[in-house]
């Protein structure tokens, strides 16, 4: 959930519910006298080739007045899901738009574009670009029939300069592909993850740099090694399949390097997951390291 700029309203979504079970988008305001509950956006409910089924959170913008978000479905017959915006105030006189309709599923996609976004947006710093992953889709397809290897996107917060760059899968796992979580900006750079592929095939730490005239493809910075599924699990101590976003921590006198911390759902010593840390992540120096912690 996201607070709205006063402290006292918190927004969020859910993946159902509503009149036609597609999700809504709702708000908690609470003020001395109480608690309040308020729909702000019924999922397909008056709005034709609405989204449906939002799976992240939201991103609010600087002046408190709008949030942003994704539906992982929906949009149009093609079911690639959205990016919308919604009035902090609800759903009155078209304060809610769909700005984007991601490409159908499992299809090629034209232009490239991705399809079923699953994490939250993330606002540029100065409100006027939303950036984020799209799960599958673009030109990243290993064989005929394949489901693509993912993006990440931006545009504008009015729905316009739509760019994507693609992951791409190979059947050697040279390549990252899929990201399942949210973005991390810093500046103009973007840091995220992986699901699967890489060296190791079993995700990767991943950065994406913007520019409204042209922005570079997704690059590596750490790949997770491969796993095995069976115990003891004599391979893979630094994690794999890592589907949560990263956290970062700027350099500080004590600390020279960033950091950027995250998780992984499986591997490590006992098959169960890490929490890790991938060092020297400031631009322009891109080695990059990654340990177990």
């Amino acid at each position: 959930m996201i607070l709205s700029l006063d402290g006292q309203t918190l927004f969020g979504t859910t993946s159902q519910g509503g009149d036609n079970n597609n999700g809504t988008v709702f708000a908690i305001s609470i003020d001395g006298a109480g608690m309040y509950y308020q729909l702000l956006h019924q999922f397909t409910v008056g709005h034709p080739n609405d989204g449906i089924g939002p799976q992240g959170g939201l991103v609010l913008s600087l002046d408190g007045q709008t949030l942003y978000g994704t539906t992982r479905n929906g949009g149009d017959a093609g079911n690639g899901g959205t990016v919308f915006a919604v009035s902090t105030t609800g759903d009155v006189q078209g304060t809610y738009a769909v700005l984007h309709r991601f490409a159908p599923q499992n299809v090629p996609a034209s232009g490239g574009d991705g399809t079923l976004p699953n994490g939250s947006l993330v606002l540029s710093s100065d409100g006027n670009t939303l950036s984020g992953t799209a799960f599958e889709g673009g030109y990243g397809k290993a064989y005929p029939g394949d489901a693509g290897a993912g993006t990440v996107f931006s545009l504008s917060t009015s729905g316009g300069n739509y760019q994507s760059a693609t992951f791409y899968d190979d059947p050697y796992g040279n390549h990252s592909h899929n990201p399942k979580a949210a973005l991390v900006r810093v500046d103009r750079w973007f840091y995220g993850t992986t699901l699967y592929g890489g060296i190791g095939t079993c995700g990767a730490v991943f950065d994406y740099y913007y520019s409204s005239s042209g922005s570079s493809g997704p690059g590596h910075l750490f790949d997770f090694t491969e796993v095995s599924q069976f115990p003891p699990f004599p391979i893979g101590n630094d994690g794999a399949y890592p589907e949560s976003s990263l956290t970062y921590h700027p350099a500080t006198p004590a600390i020279p390097r960033s950091l950027m911390y995250g998780t992984t759902t499986e591997g490590g010593a006992n098959g169960l997951g890490t929490l890790f840390v991938v060092t020297q992540v400031t631009p322009p120096s891109m080695q990059s390291h990654a340990k177990r912690l």
